[in-house]
């Protein structure tokens, strides 16, 4: 469950900070300074609202999530993307909204990618957490966010700690 705006505050003032900071604000930050104005400052809205990556990702993440958290069956995940899939396309959200011909390119790699992910994804039977909450103090800046699966890999000879961060934004090439 996500943490509400007051926890969220909570933590602020435990690490006395005025700011917390995540992945997605420090990355946007980094590669574009206007837009982490727009967004993080002046907390302008962003006017991309047919795009299907968000939606798409998002719509994988909580399939992944429903099938460790025992809400659907292994078998089920594919069927619950195509299903996800339909509703957006209906939607007519778009992976490129300026050409056609490469919107279609890019949904034939994107879908058939999370495709083979549902087909073939192998599940980890080790205990885990989904979307665990986690806080990183870097020299005096608080950074929280989610860790998408987090588990300890006990068939190796010495333990392993493992975050996994499913990313549904880039295309497989292995």
């Amino acid at each position: 469950m996500r943490k509400s705006y007051e926890e969220l505050n909570k933590i602020k003032k435990k690490y006395k900070v005025n700011v917390l900071y995540s992945w997605s604000k420090y990355h946007t930050y980094k590669t574009d300074t206007w837009e982490y104005y727009l967004k993080y400052i002046k907390h302008i809205k962003e006017d991309r609202t047919n795009s299907i990556y968000c939606v798409s990702g998002g719509n994988a993440h909580t399939i992944i999530e429903d099938f460790y958290n025992g809400k659907i069956k292994y078998e089920d995940m594919i069927d619950k993307y195509e299903d996800d899939l339909l509703t957006m396309n209906l939607a007519e959200l778009k992976y490129n909204r300026n050409d056609s011909d490469q919107n279609e390119k890019t949904a034939n790699k994107y879908e058939n990618c999370l495709r083979h992910f549902f087909r073939n994804h192998q599940p980890i039977t080790f205990p885990h957490k989904i979307e665990h909450f986690i806080i990183i103090n870097v020299d005096g800046n608080i950074f929280q966010g989610y860790v998408d699966m987090l588990h300890i890999d006990k068939s190796k000879e010495h333990k392993q700690v493992v975050i996994t961060d499913w990313k549904t934004s880039t295309v497989y090439k292995g």
